[in-house]
């Protein structure tokens, strides 16, 4: 008898939804900081507020999806 393996269902369009939002987010990080780009300096306080804000996103963005 044979066994067929159970794979597990991805929901194409909720992978493709995480991948524009972090598509996004990257684009965020780029725009949001062109200081990077030259020669200029950047206010660490304001990175920093920055950046805590950047990781909550990303960290909602990456987090399992609930099931409902």
């Amino acid at each position: 008898m044979k066994r067929r393996l159970i794979k597990a269902t991805v929901d194409r369009n909720t992978t493709r939804e995480r991948a524009a939002k972090l598509r996004a987010l990257l684009r965020r990080a780029v725009d949001d900081w062109p200081q990077f780009d030259g020669d200029e300096s950047v206010n660490g306080g304001d990175l920093v507020e920055w950046f805590a804000l950047f990781r909550t996103d990303a960290k909602r963005i990456l987090s399992p999806q609930r099931t409902r």
